[in-house]
This record gives structure tokens, C-alpha cells and sequence, in this order.
């Protein structure tokens, strides 16, 4: 005969109750029934649960709260910050290249401006161009630390690099604060001379931005625009004249010596540079060249008669009508206006809706055809 292991010899001595589990015995001490464990709240921790470690406990318990999202997110800040203070440009370039996909999915990087900003003199140009992205962003909101980094800007705006150079500027012109106004107004004034046509369009950018900041420098940027409109590349074209229509729209003689050659490089300028250009330039001919409808109109008011009247004021009448019809000259449309007309033509195949003129049947203002589809708001000169 088999001998049954200890343990069933020990389950066949306890007594067995009505479900078929074992009873403890009744004694003065115990009168509960055993149950499992597992099951009872009040055994404490399972015997089970005492052999693992902590680390292998942590995955059965149930979600933390929402402050353990934070935990990781500072944690995980804590990570870059110990990459942006790195010796190791591998390790920096990693870090602001996860820092600025952070920015383009709409999450929050403030906290890292310190740790970044020192990074703005690293030598490694992949990183300074991604610190300076950073920078821009965030500038504005951290005027504080990026006062402490004007110093470092000023020596950016000297890079060989243009697009350091443009960044330099953009992130300076950031920078809300009036203190720094005149070195804001010297970079400007190095920039607008730029070799690059890209920082010279940085430049006009910059120049809405210190015209808010602070109105009594519309002087000196008025002469800097004067001396942009003088620019000869498409690409400064479109961002000086917005700069001229937001700080001195009504110095139209600032347009009279740049007008033909705006209109020649319409065709080739940016498609949201060539609707301020179009803008400027339907706001300059119906101001400085005779409308054709001119002529038209005196010639219906002076074909009006009086239905009654004798011969003799007939006779009268066309005596003093015949010298001033004589005298008028039929109308000749200037060569200038010609030329605006000629050059806008090609953009009535524009894909840009707001760059394509105007083709509404009702036109406000009763023009049979505009410069552009918001030229119909401007009233005629």
C-alpha cells in the first residue's frame, strides 16, 4: 500500500464541512471558519506577495494618480537637462531635437529655457540653429533669463552663418522689453545692410516689432525702409512694403522713385508678399493717376438740357459748351498705370484666391474688374 504524501494525510484529519472545506478546529481562540488568504481582507499582506520585490509589486498596482504624470514629466525633463549640460554635441542635439518636436506637438518646454539659453554659444551649428528655434518660441514669455543672453545675441547677429544671423535678430526683436530698444535699433540698421537678402527680409520683419514697442523711433525706421524699398530681390520686396504699410503708410513719395520697379517684380515675389504689394500699389494709383471715368462723366452732365427751353438760350447754350469741349483733351492713361495694369494681368491665374483679382458679378464699388479680391473695400481715389 501507497503512503500519501504529509500534507493529504494531514487534510484527511481535518474535520470537512457542509461545501467540502476544511474547518479549523473549535477552540476558545478560533471560531472563525479558515478562508484563503487571498480572499480575506482582514490576513493582511498574502504570504504569496512577501517574495516579491517591490520593483515586481509595482505593476500590479492599480494607476497612480495624475501626479505621477507630472513625476515623469519632470523626470523626463530632468533627462534633457542632464543632455543640455553634456560635453558631448551628439548628446545636446539629441535633446533639442526632442525638445523642439515637444513644441511642434503643442506641449509646454518653458522650463527648459535655462538650460537651453546656455547652449545659444555652441559651436556646433546644427544645435545652435535648434537652440535658436527654442529661443524664438519662447523669448517672448522668458524676457527675464533671455535678457541675461543679450551679450551672446549681439555676437550672433556677427555669425558667418546667415541663418544664425537672421535668428539673432528674430529672437532679439522678441525680446518686449523697451530697455533694450536701441540695441534692437542698431541691429536693425547692420541687418537692412546685410549681404544676405534673407537677413535683410528679417530685418523689415523686425522693423513692425520695435515700431510697437516703441512709436518714437518711427524716424530712424523710416529711413531704414526707405532705404529696403531701394532692394532689388523679390525676397525683401513683399516684408518692407508690409513694414511701410504699418509704420508709414501716408509717406507715399517714399514709393514714387521704387514704383516701376515694384510693379516688375510683382510677378516674381511670394504669393503673400505679392497681396501686400497689390494692396500698396491699387492705394497708390487710384491716388496719383486720373481715373478713366473722368472725361465720361462731364461729357453725361453736359449733355443734359432743360426739356422747355427757347432758341435763342439753345444758341447761347451751345456757344458756351463748345469752347471748354474743345479745350478738353480725351484721355490718355498714363504709361505708369499702363504698367501696373500690364504686370497684375498674369496674376488673373494666380492659385492663390487672394492673390487672383476680383471676378464678383455685384462688385461693391461698381469696378469692372479689381486689382484683387479685397480691392473692392478700398474705396476709389
Amino acid at each position: 500500500m501507497l503512503s500519501l504524501p504529509p500534507v493529504q494525510k494531514l487534510l484527511q484529519q481535518l474535520p470537512v464541512g457542509p461545501a467540502g472545506r476544511p474547518k479549523a478546529p473549535l477552540g476558545a481562540d478560533t471560531a472563525k471558519e479558515v478562508t484563503s488568504p487571498v480572499l480575506d481582507s482582514e490576513a493582511g499582506q498574502p504570504a504569496c506577495y512577501s517574495a516579491l520585490r517591490a520593483d515586481e509589486l509595482r505593476p500590479l498596482a492599480g494607476p497612480e494618480p495624475a501626479m505621477a504624470t507630472d513625476t515623469g514629466l519632470a523626470r523626463r525633463h530632468d533627462d534633457l537637462k542632464e543632455m543640455l549640460d553634456s560635453n558631448k554635441d551628439s548628446l545636446k542635439l539629441e535633446a533639442m531635437k526632442r525638445i523642439v518636436a515637444m513644441i511642434a506637438r503643442g506641449k509646454n518646454a518653458s522650463d527648459l529655457f535655462p538650460a537651453v539659453v546656455k547652449n545659444v554659444a555652441c559651436k556646433n551649428i546644427e544645435v545652435k540653429k535648434l537652440v535658436y528655434v527654442y529661443l524664438v518660441r519662447y523669448a517672448e514669455e522668458q524676457q527675464d533669463l533671455a535678457l541675461l543672453s543679450i551679450s551672446t545675441f549681439q555676437r550672433g547677429l556677427k555669425d558667418p552663418n546667415q541663418l544664425i544671423r537672421a535668428s539673432a535678430l528674430r529672437v532679439l526683436s522678441s525680446i518686449r522689453v523697451p530697455i533694450i530698444v536701441p540695441i534692437m535699433m542698431l541691429a536693425i540698421k547692420e541687418a537692412a545692410s546685410d549681404m544676405s537678402p534673407y537677413v535683410r527680409k528679417t530685418a523689415a520683419h523686425a522693423i513692425p516689432k520695435l515700431y510697437s514697442l516703441d512709436s518714437d523711433q518711427k524716424d530712424q525706421l523710416i529711413e531704414v525702409i526707405e532705404k529696403l524699398l531701394a532692394d532689388k530681390t523679390t525676397l525683401v520686396a513683399g516684408s518692407v512694403v508690409m513694414a511701410f504699410e504699418e509704420v508709414c503708410p501716408e509717406r507715399i513719395d517714399l514709393i514714387h522713385k521704387n514704383y516701376r520697379k515694384l510693379c516688375n517684380l510683382l510677378i516674381d515675389v511670394e504669393e503673400w508678399g505679392q497681396v501686400v504689394i497689390i494692396n500698396m500699389l491699387t492705394r497708390y494709383a487710384r491716388t496719383q493717376f486720373l481715373s478713366p471715368n473722368q472725361n465720361e462723366s462731364l461729357l453725361e452732365e453736359s449733355t443734359e438740357k432743360a426739356f422747355y427751353g427757347s432758341e435763342e438760350e439753345d444758341a447761347k447754350d451751345a456757344k458756351a459748351e463748345a469752347a471748354p469741349l474743345a479745350k478738353r483733351k480725351p484721355y490718355v492713361m498714363d504709361p505708369d498705370h499702363r504698367l501696373l495694369l500690364r504686370n497684375t494681368k498674369p496674376l488673373l491665374q494666380s492659385r492663390n484666391a487672394a492673390v487672383s483679382p476680383c471676378r464678383r458679378p455685384g462688385c461693391p464699388q461698381g469696378h469692372r474688374w479689381c486689382l484683387s479680391a479685397w480691392a473692392c473695400d478700398v474705396s476709389t481715389g
